[in-house]
């Protein structure tokens, strides 16, 4: 009976994706595959030239329909029924735009490459499914009892050790807080909805599902207040739910279009779309962008006004400014190997260096807070942001060797001095003087002088026992 319904589970899953976690994952990346493959035809299309355009055309319309399906088996049949055919010969004795053919030939091949992933995506027979579930069958019942052992053990070593981890205090809080189902609410739990005026979370982007249903339960129903921007969600390896803001974002009815008092809606939602910091220009080349970039299936949101940056700085309007945001692409270096050649982290700080005295010797202006009025930018007036910090060491030298005033989060140039190194050195082995290598930093050091050959008749009077 467990293998029937497995198989079940399996072939409905097969035919009807929608219906299934699982197969919902599945669906939204063959969808994004045909959606990325529609895409490369328009493209096509745009450069098509005469003697091929109906070519596109009829492929692009084809492709077109196939992404409107919403069901796995429906996509299936227009891919195993779709070719591509021969595109049109180039016409003897004509001038043909040679770059243009290439390009939309790019494109074509582009579209091909991504629908043939999707009909390897789709290329199993359900049927074969019992197979390969039969052979599993015998591992799986294995692996869970292994896992259920596991469990049982580890919860009595804790339980021996009075030890619990961030999980059990979830679950705990669940149980304390839930009576018969999650969805009741204990004297304990009722209690709390009495005593809290209000419950606010941020970063609700990345709550889960146990930690909604504890604040589902500590509040009175009217007195939740989330915070949050699923843009911004980056725990789904923790099993985070943005969906749970995504619904509420697109349920709850906004503030403006509604009498707060009167309104039957399950909540209300404000959008602080509004940016401060930031000039119209840098906002305008963010917001396009993710325009390109963001939809419903790509970030499971649609970058639209309620997502964008809107310019909220109006001290900015006075002082506008044509200058707009740049990319540079800094290649890597050839030879690596050559002590002379920069690497890729050096040529970039180097760019950035020579981009601020650029703007420096140009007396950018920028508008200052504290006057309310322009001035010329200053070096405090810069700030480099890194996705991590490994590199700001080397931004650091490069910077300074410039004549750049600089200053890091993680100051990491400033601890590999000598004298610094050599000063905690000297404070380690004040605390702790029988580590070897920081007291033979404090010995070779000015602070006692002596040569490497010193410290090695040292060390062959006591072979393997500490310097100290």
């Amino acid at each position: 009976m467990w293998l029937e319904s497995l198989v079940t589970m399996y072939n409905d899953a097969y035919t009807h994706p929608e219906e299934t976690i699982w197969g919902t994952h599945l669906l939204r990346a063959i969808k994004e595959k045909v959606h990325a493959a529609k895409n490369a035809l328009a493209k096509a299309l745009e450069l098509a030239l005469e003697h091929n355009y109906e070519y596109f055309q009829s492929k692009l319309h084809a492709v077109q329909v196939m992404d409107e399906y919403e069901r796995w088996d429906s996509i299936r049949e227009a891919v195993e029924q779709f070719t591509w055919g021969r595109m049109p010969a180039k016409p003897r004795n004509q001038d043909i735009d040679e770059d243009t053919l290439e390009r939309a030939k790019a494109y074509r091949d582009q579209s091909k490459k991504l629908l043939e992933d999707v009909a390897e995506l789709l290329k199993p027979d359900p049927t074969s499914y019992l197979e390969v579930i039969e052979a599993m069958k015998p591992r799986i019942v294995q692996l869970v009892e292994i896992v259920q052992a596991f469990s049982e053990h580890y919860r009595a070593m804790k339980r021996e050790k009075t030890l619990i981890d961030f999980d059990d205090l979830e679950h705990f809080a669940l149980e304390i807080l839930s009576s018969e189902s999650i969805r009741k609410p204990s004297e304990a739990a009722l209690f709390y909805q009495g005593h809290f005026e209000e419950v606010l979370t941020d970063e609700y982007q990345d709550t889960n599902q146990v930690q909604e249903a504890i604040l589902e339960l500590l509040s009175n129903g009217r007195n939740r207040f989330m915070v949050g921007d699923v843009k911004q969600s980056i725990y789904r390896f923790r099993l985070a739910e943005p969906a749970l803001f995504i619904h509420k974002h697109e349920t709850y009815a906004k503030i403006d279009d509604l009498n707060v008092e009167s309104a039957s809606t399950e909540g209300i939602k404000i959008d602080l779309s509004s940016n401060f910091r930031s000039r119209r220009t840098v906002l305008d080349g963010v917001n396009y962008l993710f325009e390109q970039t963001m939809d419903k299936e790509v970030g499971d949101v649609t970058y639209d006004e309620s997502q964008s940056l809107q310019y909220g700085n109006i001290h900015y309007d006075d002082q506008a400014s044509d200058y707009d945001p740049e990319v540079y692409v800094v290649e890597a270096p050839s030879d690596a190997n050559d002590e002379e050649t920069l690497t890729k982290v050096e040529q970039e700080a180097q760019l950035v260096a020579n981009k601020i005295q650029r703007l420096i010797h140009e007396a950018y202006p920028v508008f200052d807070k504290q006057t309310k009025a322009t001035r010329p930018v200053e070096y405090r007036d810069f700030a480099i942001l890194m996705r991590s910090l490994p590199s700001a060491p080397i931004y650091l030298d490069v910077f300074k060797r410039a004549g750049i005033p600089v200053y890091s989060d993680r100051d990491e140039g400033y601890f590999r001095r000598v004298e610094v190194q050599v000063m905690l050195s000297l404070l380690r082995v004040i605390d702790n003087p029988y580590q070897d290598i920081p007291l033979a930093s404090v010995l070779r050091s000015p602070i006692v002088g002596l040569r490497e050959h010193e410290l090695a008749e040292i060390r062959l009077q006591a072979v393997g026992q500490p310097f100290f």
